[in-house]
């Protein structure tokens, strides 16, 4: 009797089963082959090229996010603080492909779109733009056709994050699938194991070269008993932990490590500044991410002059919005490495030609024009709107993050790494058509692509040499940078040495010594 209930049991499973199938079989019949679930994460700039380049900067600084009850669809994450650093970032891409379009002897008769996609300064938002950049079919289709499936991915490559911890997500879920993945300023050591990330590459140099590069310079300044205080994540635990190890075998000691982060409790911060001033060290190495660095800066400002001689990573030693604030005049004397500066000619032109009227239903251009011009448009999204935008104001009158050209140091590695990969694409087609009838249409694939980034060689019209060694690394140089202060109190930066990581070790760092100017007489050891 049990064996027949048993065998009742499996033919009415088998019978269950088979509805069930034919029911799929039946809804794959009436629908398309794949669909889109939920809402899809669109570029906040884009334009269609017959290749894609897709990136991802962090446009705003801070994400609102809100506790979902798992009931609804959870609206978009919306974004505040507009960055207009990171905006120049994109812009700076957008012009270089631009110029490589109008160009016959690159990539002649292939045209090369964009996607943009903001990362708000979040990790989760970084890997949902790298889905949508991965899986996502083409922008014409999705606004078409949301349930199109039948393109390939977005983008042949990602250029992208401005730091190490974003940059890290995004290879978590593209990396698989060996989609190149170009940084301008992730600097992270830790990003050169080519086990974990195959398909990474920078045009920066990694941290590795600038903590020897800080250790020498501490070393050759006689300052041997240090503070250190770095960002508590990927970028600021590898690159203080590489500078301690070359720091001691310097012969330089460390009083004390604080680690910090720009969600850390106020009293996290007060802890900070409490063992900076008890300590006896009076010279201080920063290796902090700039929004790491500015709760810490609004403290020390609250207490008065620390009276302390700042060592500075080339994450804040150029930030221009330090320099604008009186409050952190304490900064003067401070001393740091940061890549060398280029001139992008026909760059500050481009930027000013920015207009939302060139694309009216860009939400974000018009917040970018808000922004910019402290005005509103009629139901815009600034505080103060009792000054309406006329969008007759002008980009060119203004002096300001986003408009000041003079110095390019991480927008010229965007520019940078767009050029890695239109000449990467370039040597690939044209193998291509040396090797495929002429008659049959090139197909070709990010996998292909990251084979030729491995591999290219070219110089800019900067003259500078571009290659990548087998850890997807540049050339490490760095200017020495010197804030300086003037008779108005206005900080400034003054390049007062050069550190060559190519040049024999006793070489590498040469300063000039007339040039250097401190807070109040050289530091004491």
């Amino acid at each position: 009797m049990s064996d027949t209930n048993a065998l009742l049991k499996v033919i009415m499973a088998l019978r269950t089963e088979l509805v069930v199938l034919l029911l799929m079989e039946l809804r794959a019949m009436a629908s398309p082959v794949c669909s889109l679930l939920g809402q899809t994460a669109l570029p906040l700039l884009s334009a269609e090229g017959d290749v894609n380049i897709g990136a991802v900067f962090s446009l705003h600084q801070n994400p609102l996010f809100k506790v979902h009850s798992f009931t609804y669809f959870p609206e978009k994450t919306a974004c505040v603080s507009f960055n207009p650093r990171e905006f120049q970032f994109a812009q700076t891409l957008i012009f270089a492909l631009e110029e490589i379009n109008n160009r016959s002897d690159l990539l002649p008769g292939v045209s090369l779109g964009y996607q943009v996609y903001d990362s708000c300064g979040s990790v989760p938002l970084a890997i949902q733009s790298a889905i949508a950049l991965m899986n996502i079919p083409g922008l014409e289709d999705r606004l078409s056709d949301p349930s199109t499936c039948s393109r390939p991915p977005a983008v042949l490559g990602i250029i992208g994050e401005s730091s190490s911890t974003p940059t890290i997500g995004i290879l978590s879920v593209v990396g698989p699938f060996s989609i190149p993945v170009v940084s301008h300023f992730a600097t992270c050591a830790c990003l050169s194991n080519r086990k974990k990330y195959p398909s990474f590459f920078r045009t920066i140099p990694s941290d590795f070269y600038q903590s020897q590069a800080l250790a020498k310079l501490v070393k050759h300044f006689g300052w041997t008993w240090v503070g250190v205080v770095n960002s508590n994540n990927d970028y600021g635990n590898n690159g203080m932990a590489a500078f301690i190890e070359a720091a001691h075998q310097e012969g330089v000691c460390v009083e004390y490590q604080e680690a910090i982060y720009r969600t850390d409790p106020r009293e996290r911060i007060l802890e900070t500044v409490s063992v900076m001033k008890r300590a006896t060290a009076r010279v201080v190495v920063l290796f902090l991410g700039l929004g790491d660095l500015i709760p810490l800066l609004n403290e020390l400002a609250l207490e008065g002059d620390p009276g302390l001689q700042w060592v500075g990573s080339e994450s804040w030693i150029t930030a221009r919005l330090l320099t604008e604030k009186k409050s952190y005049g304490f900064l003067r004397g401070a001393v740091g490495f940061a890549v060398e500066n280029v001139w992008l000619d026909g760059l500050g032109l481009f930027l000013e030609r920015v207009h939302p009227s060139k694309d009216p239903k860009n939400d974000f251009l018009r917040e970018f024009w808000e922004n910019m011009f402290q005005c509103s448009f009629e139901g815009g999204s600034v505080e103060n709107k009792s000054t309406l935008c006329t969008g007759t104001e002008s980009l060119a009158e203004l002096n300001n993050q986003y408009t000041d050209i003079s110095d390019l140091r991480i927008s010229s590695k965007v520019y940078t790494a767009v050029h890695a990969i239109a000449h990467s694409l370039h040597n690939l087609l044209t193998n291509l058509k040396n090797y495929t009838d002429s008659r049959k249409k090139l197909v070709y694939t990010p996998n292909q692509l990251l084979d030729y980034l491995r591999e290219v060689r070219f110089t800019m019209k900067t003259g500078e040499e571009i290659l990548f060694d087998g850890n997807g690394n540049p050339i490490a140089r760095y200017d020495l940078i010197n804030w300086q202060q003037k008779d108005d109190g206005t900080l400034h930066f003054h390049s007062v040495g050069l550190y060559d990581a190519s040049m024999p070790h006793e070489k590498c760092l040469t300063i000039n010594q007339e040039k250097l100017v401190w807070a109040g007489g050289k530091a004491e050891v």
